[in-house]
């Protein structure tokens, strides 16, 4: 199975779980409900960051869930880690470094975060 495939799959069948049509599903979301249907038939290759978030949040999935399903060409629209580091946490130049150069030597070795690992704890 193609990981478009297996995308689109996931989110339709997450979809119809949550008893949702593609038109709530695109007034929740902004996405054209004919765009939310190429997604889900694996025609639409590269969606947006922005959008597949807006998709996962509607439909109650992770964000990590989502992404991982992205194929390489469209994990390389991502916006890179370090903006987002230093938006988010406030790190220092050098911290953020250190954490780039560890991922660009063990990053690619792994699939991504183990299940859980990038969810907030529970409270």
């Amino acid at each position: 199975m193609e990981r478009e495939s297996e995308l689109g799959n996931t989110l339709r069948q997450r979809r119809v779980e949550l008893g949702l049509s593609l038109s709530q599903l695109a007034d929740a979301t902004g996405p054209h409900k004919s765009f939310l249907s190429r997604l889900e038939s694996g025609i639409v290759r590269q969606p947006s960051a922005d959008s597949l978030q807006r998709i996962a949040t509607a439909l109650e999935l992770s964000n990590t869930a989502v992404f991982g399903l992205l194929d390489e060409r469209a994990r390389e629209q991502l916006p890179p880690l370090q903006p987002y580091l230093r938006a988010k946490y406030d790190l220092p130049d050098g911290a953020i470094a250190e954490m780039a150069a560890y991922l660009a030597r063990y990053g690619a070795a792994n699939s991504g975060p183990r299940a859980g690992e990038d969810e907030l704890p529970e409270q």
